[in-house]
């Protein structure tokens, strides 16, 4: 697929004729899934780095075992599987829920102070 490259003084052109047409509906969707993914990203490596420590200080061993790994038994794979699914949808749910609250504030709050 070929890359597109626009100069972003066109960019900026285009975008500001797009929302001069009152198109502000799509681009406040194209904005919100940018955040989305923007916020998704920050919080699996959040989560990653979390359940990392987590694990260090419970199992005293520097990596989880790997539900791939011949090499380990069930009652090693399964608690650290049990342990980054928590810590993960805890972050995402923390994650979400400030999103939304500031999704909020900020379409309430007015621009003029």
């Amino acid at each position: 697929m070929a890359f597109l490259h626009v100069p972003l003084g066109v960019a900026a052109l285009l975008l500001g004729t797009w929302m001069m047409r009152g198109d502000e509906a799509a681009m406040r969707k194209l904005i919100y899934r940018l955040a989305s993914f923007g916020l998704s990203v920050v919080s699996g490596m959040l989560a990653g780095a979390m359940f990392r420590q987590l694990w260090k200080l419970a199992a005293r061993e520097d990596e989880a075992p790997e539900a791939t790994d011949p090499g380990r038994s069930w009652r090693e794979v399964l608690p650290a599987a049990a342990l980054q699914g928590a810590v993960f949808a805890t972050v995402k749910a923390a994650v979400e829920r400030s999103a939304v609250q500031g999704g909020r504030k900020l379409a309430t709050s007015r621009p003029d102070g």
